[in-house]
């Protein structure tokens, strides 16, 4: 899919990374999508139960780790935390 995010044009199947995003709160299955672009931005599907409620965002590794990161499992934290500047 192409789209536009804050100026750049981005195309999720050309993305270096893909990574499905799934969260069970207990009450409600919480999913999204993160990639990184072959360029380095990191953009996102936000997780939402509905799909309407669904927008596109550009982020950064760090937020990602910070904001989402019950909704990804050790291995994916490992990759995502490797693309941080500064961490080991």
């Amino acid at each position: 899919m192409r789209l536009v995010i804050d100026g750049k044009r981005l195309d999720t199947e050309k993305a270096a990374l893909h990574f499905n995003m799934s969260y069970w709160d207990g009450h409600n299955n919480i999913n999204g999508d993160l990639y990184k672009s072959s360029k380095g931005h990191w953009y996102m599907l936000t997780p939402s139960q509905w799909e309407s409620r669904k927008y596109w965002i550009l982020t950064t590794p760090h937020e990602v780790i910070e904001v989402y990161r019950d909704f990804f499992d050790e291995d994916e934290i490992a990759t995502i935390s490797s693309h941080i500047d500064g961490w080991e």
